[in-house]
């Protein structure tokens, strides 16, 4: 996306915020090496950016249950991409930079990457176990779609296949979660979907660190959002905007009657 999209802008005053049970963010890429291993990756341009807990809380849902369902999943990585030249991975006490990462990844060497649960563990106690009263009100302006991205053209360069997830949508109160795309379904996304549609099926879960919700994939959707535009789509299906807010709102299991099969 180029920009924040319509939606983007639309949902920050009309979703519930983060700060009372619903987080909305992207995967920055999902990165394949071949056909079934592959890595995701939280891109920051600037030393001083920093990493939200709800980033944290998605990277740590999405990290969990992909590591239970394949074992060709490598990681949810933190990478700094100051420039084309400057690019590095963080990783459990130790940077690498990104060429001796990927040479190392596609020799098979394991990497530990744990930054999101550093984040949460240093922000535990502010975060919402979905009992009483929660602190804060809005959610915070999405910027991701303007920044710029040095990383895409990292993996250009090491021919390296690659794509966006538009949104993460959780509810970490109910556990419900959903992928949503603005630019088209991809193959891979396809494979993603697949992933988690397995997970639901598994025995063993994951859980929100803080409220214990189980989290339950509830699928795939593409939305088609324009603002004064009476014709909202989700999964080609017309849907109303107060129709919409109660859907992504996910405190309920409404949205799957639109899931495709």
């Amino acid at each position: 996306m180029n920009g924040p999209s319509d939606f983007s802008v639309w949902m920050r005053d009309h979703l519930k915020p983060a700060t009372h049970g619903l987080i909305s963010q992207d995967i920055d890429y999902v990165v394949f090496l071949n056909d079934d291993r592959f890595f995701l990756a939280e891109e920051k341009t600037s030393e001083r950016a920093r990493v939200s807990p709800p980033q944290a809380v998605i990277a740590k849902m999405m990290s969990d249950i992909l590591a239970k369902v394949t074992e060709g999943f490598l990681g949810y990585f933190l990478i700094y991409a100051i420039s084309e030249e400057c690019t590095r991975v963080r990783l459990r006490d130790v940077e690498r930079d990104f060429h001796s990462f990927i040479r190392g990844v596609r020799a098979g060497e394991t990497f530990i990457s744990n930054w999101f649960e550093e984040v949460i563990e240093e922000n535990f106690d502010r975060l919402w176990d979905c009992r009483g009263r929660s602190a804060g009100s809005k959610t915070a302006s999405e910027r991701s779609g303007s920044r710029p991205s040095n990383l895409g053209k990292v993996l250009d360069n090491y021919s390296l296949e690659h794509f966006t997830v538009d949104w993460v949508l959780l509810n970490y109160c109910t556990g419900y979660f959903i992928l949503i795309t603005e630019s088209g379904i991809n193959r891979r996304l396809i494979y993603i979907d697949h992933l988690l549609r397995r997970y639901n099926e598994s025995e063993e879960k994951a859980f929100n660190p803080k409220s214990g919700a189980t989290y339950e994939y509830l699928g795939l959707y593409s939305l088609e959002f324009h603002p004064n535009d009476e014709d909202i789509r989700l999964n080609g299906r017309s849907v109303s905007e107060e129709e919409l807010v109660y859907l992504l709102n996910l405190e309920s299991r409404g949205v799957e009657r639109l899931r495709e099969a």
